[in-house]
């Protein structure tokens, strides 16, 4: 019975060392983002408008990266990109034929015995 009482004290011990340590850096990234924010509040802030420029080319940006997202989807819709393209004849795409290919003729490693 001794045995027993001892590992529960030792495991008493160690869950009140973790816990207390979780506690302790819980507490210091609550001091912390505390200390941020009133740095943050302190300072004061320039409203100023963006320059026409800047509302320009924030713009084009959108732009492009609208036309790249319709040509992705449309380039995923017609199934015509690199490997997922399928065979009229046997409606599977080339990864399926090769797999395929290698399980009715294996050789080397991951021969069926």
């Amino acid at each position: 019975m001794e045995s027993l009482s001892t590992a529960l004290l030792v495991t008493l011990i160690g869950m009140a060392a973790v816990f207390l340590a979780m506690a302790l850096i819980y507490a210091s990234m609550r001091l912390l983002t505390t200390l941020a924010r009133d740095k943050e509040k302190d300072e004061p802030r320039a409203e100023t408008e963006p320059e026409p420029s800047t509302l320009t080319q924030d713009r084009g940006r959108r732009l492009h990266a609208a036309a790249i997202a319709v040509a992705l989807a449309q380039a995923e819709r017609d199934e015509s990109l690199g490997m997922g393209m399928r065979n009229a004849a046997t409606g599977s795409t080339p990864w399926g034929e090769f797999y395929r290919h290698r399980q009715l003729r294996p050789s080397g490693r991951g021969r069926i015995a």
